[in-house]
């Protein structure tokens, strides 16, 4: 495989990866927004086991601080794409 060939097959499989995890991601926010608003709320954020989950990799951070550095625009919900950007695997 020459070197050009090399780099678009990674390309690809890096644009692959990414609309994966998108996917992935995508399935987590709706397992969280219980009520199907498009929103995650405080409470819903609080409820679920996914977020349990995740405090074991925040350190000292709790749930609310985990949640408002979630929350860029600071509405007191969390968007779909303020999700996305917060969990996509940089």
């Amino acid at each position: 495989m020459g070197v050009f060939q090399y780099a678009v097959a990674t390309m690809i499989s890096n644009i692959l990866i990414k609309s994966w995890e998108a996917r992935q991601i995508g399935k987590l926010f709706m397992q969280i927004d219980t009520n199907k608003d498009g929103v995650i709320t405080l409470e819903e954020f609080q409820k679920s086991d996914i977020t349990q989950h995740a405090l074991n990799f925040a350190g000292d951070a709790s749930i609310e601080e985990l949640f408002n550095n979630i929350d860029v625009d600071q509405s007191g919900t969390i968007e779909y794409s303020e999700f996305i950007t917060a969990t996509m695997d940089k």
